[in-house]
């Protein structure tokens, strides 16, 4: 049963049978696998921009954004449509909702609205798997930003409701009012902490001459 709930860990899968891994985990018992938990600094974050190839740069700023999985980021690039974004004076967002797939949902991939231009920018877009592997820096993964993302919304003072619907783990119905007013609250909140995933965007120069 570890390996199962370690497997859908993995896999990014939120839950089971309409319970969440988290509740799976509290309510089995299970004999610790000595697996340590990873989570990622600012600087860490940082550090693996810097170290990213000028052609990914754009690709992990939205990782950071959002805090949505790469696999619904690839999917939205893979058929994105500037008519669907949307501007709320410095926010944006894109409906991701028809990228959803199973357990893993996706509802809306925001980021700043500054972000946009260099949005559609992005070209050439590589395979899933490739950028998987491309953006790996040390302790820095996509899940590894998700998890430091997720983070940041709770020190910053999120709801664990708005964090989830934000980063696409929460279940709501496309359309209805109650997704409406998820989507609003958190535009309102991300407007609040968005500089918080602003970081130094640039490459360090101190070691050129």
């Amino acid at each position: 049963m570890r390996n199962l709930l370690n497997y859908f860990e993995d896999e990014d899968v939120d839950d089971i049978a309409g319970y969440s891994i988290e509740k799976w985990s509290r309510y089995i018992k299970i004999k610790k696998s000595g697996v340590v938990e990873i989570y990622v600094t600012d600087e860490e974050i940082q550090e693996a921009y810097n170290a990213c190839t000028d052609d990914l740069k754009s690709i992990l700023k939205l990782l950071i954004y959002s805090g949505n999985r790469l696999s619904h980021i690839h999917a939205m690039l893979g058929n994105f449509d500037e008519k669907n974004i949307v501007i709320d004076n410095d926010i944006a967002h894109y409906p991701t909702s028809s990228f959803s797939s199973g357990t893993k949902r996706t509802f809306q991939i925001f980021f700043p609205a500054s972000f946009i231009l260099e949005l559609k920018s992005i070209s050439n877009l590589k395979p899933y798997e490739s950028l998987l592997k491309k953006i790996k820096h040390d302790r820095v993964t996509a899940k590894t930003i998700r998890k430091w993302h997720l983070n940041v919304m709770i020190r910053e003072g999120v709801t664990k409701s708005l964090a989830d619907f934000i980063q696409g783990r929460a279940s709501a119905t496309v359309g209805s009012a109650h997704y409406l007013n998820k989507v609003q609250q958190s535009k309102k909140e991300y407007r609040r902490i968005m500089d918080s995933f602003v970081l130094e965007f640039k490459v360090d120069n101190s070691t050129l001459s």
